[in-house]
Order: C-alpha cells, then sequence, then structure tokens
C-alpha cells in the first residue's frame, strides 16, 4: 500500500492518543494519524476523524461492551487493538468481538507500523498460537452445527424409520430382500420406508444413509431383536 494511511487512534485516555497520534504521524511512512479521547457516552462513529482506513484503540480491558460491540459494525473501517494484556482470553474475546488483530505495547515501532498496513489491506493480525485457538474454535462451530443439524432430522425420522437407519448402517452391503426380511416387511413397503428416509434426511441413496448412520450411530440403539415392529 503506497498512498496515505489514514489512522484514527481512540484511548479514554487524551495524552495515550495523541502520544500514539504523534508516533505514527512522524515517521517514514506514508500515515496520518489523528488522536480521539474517546467518550464511553457516545458511539465510535460519532467520533471518528475523516478520512479513516483503520481504528487504532487502545485498550486493557474488556469491560466496555459499548465500545467492543461496534467493532462488527462492517461500515466502520477495521481496527487494530494495542493492549498490554497478553492472556489468551483477553485476545480471544477482542476478536469475537469483531476487533481485526491485536498487538502488545512492548512491540517494537516498526511492528505497529506493519500491522497497522497488514489491517488496513484487509488483513488479520494475530500471533501463531491465537491463530490456532481461532481456527479450531472455528472447526469445533462448524462440527457442532453440522451435528445440531443431523439430530434436527433425526427428529423427523419415525421408530420404524431410525430402526431401518439402523439396521442399514450395521449391514451396509445386506440386500434390500434380506433386510425386509429382518424387519418382517416387504420389499415394497421397505422402499417406501427408505424413499421417506431419504427425503427427510436430504440424502440421495443407500450409500449416503450409510453415512449418515455411522457419523450419528451414538444417536442410535442397537438393532438386536428390536427390528419386528
Amino acid at each position: 500500500m503506497t498512498q496515505t494511511i489514514h489512522i484514527c487512534v481512540f484511548s479514554q485516555h487524551q495524552l495515550s492518543a495523541q502520544a500514539y497520534a504523534s508516533l505514527l504521524h512522524h515517521n517514514d511512512l506514508p500515515m496520518h494519524a489523528s488522536a480521539v479521547h474517546f467518550d464511553p457516552d457516545k458511539t465510535i462513529r460519532q467520533q471518528l476523524c475523516t478520512p479513516a482506513d483503520i481504528l487504532l484503540i487502545e485498550l486493557d480491558t474488556i469491560e466496555q461492551p459499548r465500545m467492543l460491540k461496534q467493532l462488527n459494525d462492517e461500515s466502520l473501517p477495521p481496527s487494530l487493538v494495542i493492549s498490554s494484556r497478553t492472556d489468551q482470553t483477553f485476545a480471544d474475546a477482542l476478536m469475537a468481538y469483531g476487533a481485526n488483530g491485536i498487538i502488545h505495547k512492548n512491540e517494537p515501532v516498526a511492528l505497529l507500523t506493519k500491522a497497522i498496513m497488514r489491517v488496513a489491506e484487509g488483513e488479520l493480525w494475530l500471533d501463531r498460537a491465537a491463530t490456532g485457538r481461532i481456527f479450531q474454535k472455528m472447526a469445533r462451530s462448524r462440527i457442532d452445527n453440522e451435528a445440531s443439524a443431523d439430530l434436527q432430522k433425526l427428529s423427523t425420522l419415525t421408530r420404524k424409520e431410525r430402526t431401518i437407519t439402523t439396521l442399514v448402517g450395521e449391514q451396509p452391503s445386506a440386500s434390500g430382500q434380506s433386510l425386509a426380511e429382518q424387519l418382517n416387511i416387504s420389499e415394497h413397503t421397505l422402499r417406501n420406508h427408505l424413499s421417506n428416509i431419504y427425503a427427510k434426511l436430504a440424502i440421495s441413496g443407500r450409500v449416503e444413509l450409510y453415512a449418515f448412520a455411522q457419523k450419528n450411530s451414538h444417536h442410535f440403539p442397537g438393532s438386536g431383536s428390536e427390528h419386528s415392529v
């Protein structure tokens, strides 16, 4: 980025805001910084300096929900938090609220300006450990969402349909005739049940039903002698 980066520096301490703004304004990089003595009774937008490509926010506590909740506002510039806090809980909370990065106050000025440039370009600024934790949480969230969706689909199955699904999961290579005999129903009736199951689970055939049954096997009782219904 060769054009001038306009930085809006927020702090509840006026001297801190002015000090960071002066530091950034007088380096050799194309940056222009303006200081804002943050008023917690006003929104960030009400105090936003213009133009602003990035917000640099001094923050050492998450007990400022009015400010933090605004970080998810997509109409605001990206935000980089500068803090003396080093604990994981604080960093993760900031990212959950929508901050685009966090940098410690002990870091050199060169690293601060690098972080500002990266965030202004739309990147995240995180240490490797924080990045790993965030991706793990995203993966767990995706898995939890999939599990929740599967449970919702399972709840639509009748007792007979759950029994059939269990049996398909246990005997993927069994013929339709074999499955029907174990269930004491005709093959025609079995096909009707399977069609209903496929529709309810949004799948297309026995291969997908087997995969679904395997993934959710802990939600099904053992088939045993309960096939006669």
